[in-house]
């Protein structure tokens, strides 16, 4: 595999005291990255493709929004027809998997929005994965500083799942300690996908052949996403290592998010400049919001 594209999507809601926001719809700010990573004759390279933010109305949010089929779009023109989609759900740091045949409980990753951004186009391998930390308790016999495990069968094993839709494929380890009173944990970056979720819509197979058996593809895609922790390398007392959470301008709660938002005179709502910036945006630079034909 020569080309490879991550992209990386979250949102933040307009009205911070708006309540009830399921019954009554809002306005998001949907923003985020796309990095392209390219191997030529071994030399591989790590770049920005492209940064985006787009206000939508929370119904057309997580059903066709036009900034995300359209990005879509030119990676596949430009050559990557290979693309991991980082997505988090809004409102919580975690995705509700408990009921996955509802697309709202999906937000990013539901059917439909997912059928928005590959319908139409040929040959595109579309790879739907969520991350999340935890920390673990570093073996004494653990020497390196950072340490990949893509051998996960035995979380396959024991991950409390019956109806096998999620699958945990990669786990980072990352040298950075955390705790207090003398008992100091290291911090893992785990990948997981989906998979009998997107049916008609993705090849569940082409997931699998992809992310969970080993076999070429699984090997560049693992193989570049180290090499993008380590792109984004952290100091940790004077040591370079891989970086744990390179997603942490996008998603997680000390995010763009957390500099984007603050209350207004009155103290008591929380102004999104973010979606006030995008909207001047719009209109400094206007863009058509329809989506390209195919």
């Amino acid at each position: 595999m020569d080309k490879l594209a991550l992209l990386v999507v979250s949102s933040l809601e307009s009205d911070g005291v708006r309540r009830n926001r399921h019954q009554y719809p809002g306005i998001s700010t949907l923003f985020g990255e796309a990095i392209a990573i390219d191997n030529d004759q071994g030399k591989i390279t790590i770049q920005p493709f492209k940064t985006f933010s787009e206000n939508y109305g929370d119904r057309q949010l997580y059903s066709n929004p036009s900034i995300l089929s359209d990005l879509v779009l030119q990676l596949h023109q430009a050559g990557y027809r290979h693309i991991i989609y980082l997505a988090q759900a809004p409102y919580t740091n975690r995705l509700n998997l408990t009921q996955v045949e509802e697309n709202r409980n999906l937000y990013f990753m539901s059917p439909n929005l997912i059928k928005f951004l590959v319908e139409g186009i040929e040959d595109l391998h579309l790879y739907p994965v969520f991350v999340n930390q935890y920390s673990v308790l570093k073996s004494s016999r653990l020497n390196a500083d950072s340490y990949r495990l893509n051998n996960t069968q035995q979380l396959l094993n024991i991950l409390n799942d019956p109806s096998q839709h999620i699958v945990v494929f990669f786990n980072l380890f990352n040298g950075m300690t955390v705790g207090e009173e003398g008992r100091f944990y290291n911090g893992v970056m785990s990948y997981s996908t989906l998979i009998n979720v997107y049916p008609e819509i993705l090849d569940d197979q082409d997931i699998r052949q992809g992310l969970i058996y080993d076999g070429p593809v699984k090997m560049d895609i693992l193989r570049y996403l180290t090499l993008f922790h380590f792109f984004r390398v952290e100091r940790r007392q004077g040591k370079l290592q891989l970086k744990l959470d390179p997603y942490q301008q996008i998603m997680g709660d000390e995010a763009l998010r957390k500099n984007t938002l603050f209350y207004h005179m009155d103290g008591k709502t929380y102004f999104n400049s973010l979606a006030f910036l995008t909207a001047v945006n719009s209109i400094l630079y206007p863009q058509s919001n329809e989506r390209q034909e195919r």
